[in-house]
């Protein structure tokens, strides 16, 4: 049996990477997609294959400082998958640990939810509503749209994104912004890589990560490497909290590949079979 699965994993990545040739990457100036919103570290980056997608849209999040086509690999990857995939410029110029020694226990809270929705909640981040990643996955949507409503308009509807039709996903400080906007929202999954990295120093919970969510608590994965420099353990602790703690490990893929960053590394080509085992999970 395990030769049979692992037979079939090799088979799914083989036509992966076939199917990566036939994906088209678009890149979308931000204030294309409504001029009050600010371009901050470059144009969203819009990914699909030529071939018949699954109707599921992937929206992802880099880390602190990060670009959006720093997830290139990611995104080309899924794309062959047959996800629409969209990375997302954003606002990531404040690194989410800033608030590990705060005693103010919403920091992290009010750090997530003022950048998820533009709610004016934090002494750290200034994010208006026009700018909140919500606003910015809608007017992308809705300038995608226009130009292919067959691919795109089945995402978005006069009530909004449907979000039963897209898994969250991030790097780093994205992770953490994937799994708070699955906690708004019934989305269909999220995919986490190297993250969240939301802790006190002194050990305090974060209060977010137990909050209620609208996405199923079975339906949150992530990818971590052992080594990583933030420490996995604490990526762990966070996942305990999101899913039941005596079902995390099936939650979790860890790995222990020697690499040069263990933090950066989950998101080079490298991890390629763990990206499709998460995903595909994500997606059912």
């Amino acid at each position: 049996m395990k030769n049979l699965i692992s037979f079939l994993m090799v088979t799914l990545l083989f036509s992966a990477v076939l199917a990566e040739a036939q994906v088209i990457n678009r890149q979308v100036p931000v204030k294309e997609t409504n001029p009050q919103i600010l371009q901050m570290r470059g144009p969203h980056q819009v990914y699909w294959s030529k071939k018949k997608s699954k109707n599921i849209l992937l929206i992802s999040f880099g880390g602190t400082g990060s670009l959006p086509s720093d997830l290139k690999a990611y995104a080309e990857h899924a794309a062959g998958l047959g996800f629409d995939v969209v990375t997302m410029d954003y606002d990531n110029s404040v690194i989410s640990t800033t608030c590990k020694d705060s005693k103010d226990l919403q920091c992290f809270d009010h750090f997530r939810e003022e950048i998820a929705t533009g709610d004016d909640v934090s002494s750290i981040v200034k994010v208006d509503k026009i700018n909140s990643l919500e606003s910015r996955i809608l007017e992308l949507l809705k300038f995608l749209a226009k130009s292919d409503a067959k691919r795109w308009a089945g995402y978005i509807s006069n009530k909004g994104v449907n979000w039963n039709k897209v898994i969250f996903s991030g790097h780093s400080q994205g992770a953490g912004h994937a799994a708070y906007l699955a906690k708004l929202h019934p989305a269909r999954g999220v995919v986490m890589l190297a993250g969240p990295q939301d802790r006190f120093a002194d050990g305090r919970p974060v209060g977010w990560l137990a909050l209620k969510s609208e996405t199923p608590r079975a339906k949150y994965f992530s990818l971590l490497h052992e080594k990583d420099f933030f420490g996995s353990e604490y990526q762990v602790a966070a996942m305990k909290i999101l899913v039941q703690p005596d079902k995390h490990e099936d939650h979790i893929i860890m790995r222990d590949d020697p690499v040069q960053d263990a933090h950066m590394s989950v998101i080079s080509s490298r991890f390629a079979e763990p990206w499709t085992v998460l995903l595909m999970k994500a997606a059912r």
